[in-house]
């Protein structure tokens, strides 16, 4: 939130936190300010409103919550529920579309269409394939909303529910994050199939027109999110294999003062995978969140050549962080070298396979392994343990965090190929424990439409 200079984000443990940005360049640091309470729910989407300077959360369970932030900007305020009327979580949350003040989408394809000014909503069932939406984006000058699904389909839309086009032919894996560049007039689709897709943009009014310009496989796992450099003309990746990339969106004279050189690095930036990125324009800063429950603030500059960080200390990047300048403060442990590291957590989703518990346990023990790495189905050491029916395996990796609402690329959560009681009371339980809604998990529905049940 620019005006307020505050961070907020929103989490599955319930909460939402307001942190202060303060500093510049590699001195900038993020101090927490406050925190609300979203009890009993978790935060999926989180959008601001420059000109309201009102804050909308989509949770868990198909609400839209708003609040204002109070005239000093350290706290916010509830000020409207909106019920989605479905169950199913709200994956966005966006501003300024017409004829309304806000729009949220929930994964069950129900657009949430919210005048806040008369408190009043329309609800609209988007038609097309009957799969889980996983993101969604809009154009403001075509007043057309873009959203990707669990079978690796972009559908577009106008507000009415009416399916303008549909693009089928970029992915085989769930789009999990839409991005659209308003000035360029492209789309950017990142996909569980480790693909970023570049579209051409038709002007506003035409229906057809949408051109796949280029498919880039820039990391070695599922790709969760994405966001624009703000002035600079670079897409920011991250994926599950713990990497940021930077992305050109256009070659030739678009490019300025970016060097050459500094397009297409990657940065080793958490431990376990990101989940979320946000681009702090004025400040030149890029905000990443990781399964680890903790935030990282990088500092970006392509027109520079990289340098040592601000606490005057150099220290060695395990890549060249994001192309050019790109230091995080403080920084105290470097990530293994991925090639060891992907050995690592391919022993053991083989493990896992095989229902070898002690082989199970013994890698876990190791340094650097990741409980959460998934293979090119979206395949998680858990999936493989529930479908190799060995409890034991299963009771193990979750008690060493294993996330029991981890989906493939079909869209399917652990349970959903669980054969035995025990083995389903083991996920249920550790759902539970790990506050991710375990019993939830009976009624979740898998990349076809099918519960447990």
């Amino acid at each position: 939130c620019k005006e307020e200079g505050v961070l907020v984000t929103v989490g599955s443990n319930c909460n939402m936190y307001l942190h202060k940005i303060r500093g510049e360049g590699t001195e900038a640091e993020a101090v927490l300010l406050n925190t609300v309470d979203l009890q009993p729910l978790g935060g999926v989407s989180v959008s601001y409103d420059p000109r309201t300077r009102r804050v909308a959360v989509g949770t868990t369970h198909g609400l839209i919550r708003i609040y204002a932030f109070n005239y000093n900007g350290t706290s916010l305020t509830e000020v409207l529920r909106v019920d989605s009327e479905t169950t199913e979580p709200v994956v966005e949350v966006l501003w300024g579309t017409p004829e309304a003040s806000l729009v949220g989408v929930t994964a069950s394809r129900r657009l949430v269409i919210v005048d806040c000014g008369a408190k009043t909503k329309r609800l609209v069932d988007l038609p097309g394939l009957r799969t889980t939406c996983c993101c969604a984006a809009y154009d403001p000058d075509g007043q057309v909303l873009f959203t990707g699904n669990s079978r690796g389909v972009i559908g577009i839309y106008d507000f009415t529910g009416q399916l303008l086009h549909m693009i089928d032919d970029a992915h085989t894996g769930s789009v999990r994050s839409i991005v659209f560049d308003e000035a360029r007039r492209r789309l950017f689709s990142a996909s569980f199939d480790y693909t970023v897709c570049q579209f051409a943009v038709p002007p506003p009014g035409e229906v057809a027109g949408y051109v796949l310009e280029r498919r880039m496989e820039c990391h070695d796992g599922p790709v969760n999110t994405m966001r624009l450099a703000g002035g600079f003309p670079v897409l920011i990746t991250g994926s599950s294999d713990h990497s940021m990339t930077v992305i050109p969106i256009q070659k030739g004279p678009v490019w300025g003062n970016v060097p050459e050189d500094a397009i297409g690095r990657r940065c080793l930036a958490h431990k376990t995978g990101l989940r979320c990125l946000a681009w702090v324009d004025h400040l030149s800063l890029l905000v990443s969140g990781g399964n680890e429950s903790h935030l990282k603030l990088w500092w970006l500059d392509l027109r520079k050549a990289p340098r040592d960080s601000g606490a005057g200390k150099q220290h060695e990047a395990p890549e060249p962080a994001l192309g050019g300048n790109c230091s995080r403060r403080n920084r105290k442990t470097i990530p293994p070298a991925p090639a060891a590291r992907d050995l690592l957590c391919t022993d053991l989703l083989k493990a896992a396979r095989a229902g070898e518990a002690e082989r199970v346990d013994v890698l876990l023990k190791q340094k650097g392994v990741n409980v959460h790495y998934a293979d090119g189905d979206g395949n998680t050491s858990l999936h493989y343990a529930v479908a190799s029916d060995d409890h034991t395996t299963v009771a193990l990796l979750v008690h060493h965090g294993a996330r029991t609402s981890a989906r493939n690329r079909r869209y399917q959560l652990p349970i959903h190929l669980a054969r035995s009681v025990p083995v389903m009371s083991a996920l249920l339980q550790g759902g539970i424990a790990g506050h991710d809604s375990g019993r939830r998990h009976l009624s979740a529905k898998d990349g076809k439409d099918r519960t447990l049940l």
